[in-house]
């Protein structure tokens, strides 16, 4: 029994804060601060929205969202803020100058009293050194030599963080690209399918109302109609999935281009379709993606900033030399020198510090290595990339041929259809199929155009230099 009504206070207990939290209140302040932002936000993605006269190229929308892509605008932003961190990290280097003054006044005289070392002799008596008012100034110089030492390193280590940044940013357009290219031929030959289905669809409607009244008249059986029709239907169905299918590539490529949905624009109904590529060997390319990949570079980069980090470990185990000089001034006129220039070294080590320094320093070391390990996995993985995409475009090509060939199948199928149909051997719906089939077979040919086109920007983005290969 008590331990049910354990159990019965922790459920009320539970309820109670989940209520209480139901109550609070959304703070007024989000709420207009929510507002203001979206009406700022919504500005700035409508702002300065120029494109070229429509319809785009492929050259024209990679030229659009290499400016306007969100991601890319993030990462030059952050580059920015790279740049202003290393010339703040230069700066560090420079000597420390300071200034102090004081002005002060006490209220009773500053006089004091002595004492004699020498037993018998009397004390001189109370005097004043100085008044009651003080004024003091002065201008001191310190340069710490190991200070300087570390904000070199530390300036070193910002500079090359900021060429990391604009290796990422590289890196980020080249993929921009290959996904610009990716979403435009999916585009064109969904455009394609939309194009030629919008006649047959049309037919379609109409076979199939031609067959109602056929049933009403009693020409055919309602089953053969029905069976007809959903042949019709079928069709039409899948005629309709291009429309679908356009539609996510053009939603893909406005986001791509930095675009905002209800801006509109048209692509190319038909690109030229070259086939010739000059396409050099597997080997020239792998060592093309060695020498050029922006994350290799990153890498190098990544093992200067570890080497840097290993040198100013080593650094800080030397002891600190402080350089400084100060010009000083007193208005006190009981001094004999008012002013005076002051200058020294010293010499500071915190030898208790020397332990986890030396730790500092294997780790350091150990990061070093780890970046040359991750290095080297990358290197692999880019030579994966670029012989899978060396293949897979050859194997592009090959399909494109095949599908290229049966597209010229199914049109010599349609005008063989045409003239039966002329004879009477067919009727509308076996043109209509006809047609579709050969409309089908086109598509599908200018897909396996767009997938050679990929692969082949794919091979491009593998060896670091978009748009280097191009069909011709």
């Amino acid at each position: 029994m008590k331990q049910h009504n354990f159990y019965l206070k922790i459920a009320f207990i539970t309820l109670m804060i989940v209520f209480i939290a139901g109550c609070v209140k959304r703070p007024a302040y989000l709420n207009v601060n929510r507002c203001r932002n979206a009406s700022t936000d919504k500005e700035i993605l409508y702002n300065n929205i120029v494109l070229p006269n429509s319809p785009l190229t492929i050259d024209d929308i990679i030229k659009v969202g290499l400016k306007r892509n969100l991601a890319l605008l993030v990462k030059r932003q952050e580059c920015a803020i790279q740049k202003e961190i290393a010339t703040s990290e230069k700066l560090t280097m420079l000597p420390e100058l300071l200034m102090n003054g004081e002005w002060s006044e006490r209220d009773n005289s500053p006089g004091s009293s002595s004492e004699s070392l020498e037993p018998g002799v009397p004390p001189a008596p109370p005097s004043v050194s100085s008044r009651r008012q003080t004024g003091t100034a002065d201008i001191t110089l310190t340069w710490n030599l190991l200070d300087f030492g570390l904000s070199y390193y530390r300036s070193r280590q910002a500079a090359n963080s900021v060429l990391v940044q604009q290796y990422e940013y590289k890196r980020l357009q080249q993929n921009l690209v290959l996904d610009l290219v990716k979403q435009y031929w999916i585009a064109v030959a969904a455009k394609q399918g939309i194009i030629g289905s919008k006649e047959l669809i049309a037919k379609g409607e109409e076979r199939k109302n031609q067959l109602h009244k056929k049933v009403k008249k009693r020409v055919i059986s309602k089953a053969q109609a029905l069976k007809m029709a959903d042949q019709l239907v079928q069709m039409q169905i899948d005629l309709q999935a291009y429309q679908k299918e356009y539609d996510y590539a053009i939603s893909d490529l406005k986001q791509l281009m930095g675009l905002p949905p209800s801006i509109n624009f048209e692509i190319e109904e038909n690109p030229e379709t070259k086939e010739g590529v000059d396409l050099w060997n597997l080997a020239v390319l792998e060592d093309l993606s060695l020498r050029n990949r922006p994350e290799l570079f990153s890498y190098d980069v990544q093992e200067m900033i570890d080497i840097d980090e290993v040198r100013a470990i080593i650094l800080e185990m030397v002891p600190g030399i402080s350089l400084f000089g100060s010009f000083n001034y007193n208005d006190n006129p009981f001094l004999l020198k008012n002013n005076w220039l002051l200058a020294g070294a010293r010499a500071t080590y915190n030898l208790l510090d020397l332990p986890n320094q030396y730790y500092q320093g294997r780790s350091a070391r150990a990061q070093k290595m780890l970046t040359k390990k991750n290095r080297l996995l990358l290197a692999m993985g880019a030579l994966s990339q670029v012989n899978l995409a060396y293949w897979i475009f050859h194997d592009d090509q090959q399909y494109f041929s095949l599908a290229k060939e049966k597209a010229s199948i199914k049109e010599q199928l349609l005008e063989v259809a045409l003239r039966q149909k002329k004879n009477g051997k067919l009727d509308e719906a076996d043109i209509i199929q006809v047609e579709t089939n050969a409309l089908n077979a086109h598509v599908e040919s200018l897909r396996a155009y767009g997938d050679m086109q990929i692969s082949l920007e794919q091979i491009n983005n593998a060896i670091g230099i978009p748009q280097l290969f191009r069909m011709n």
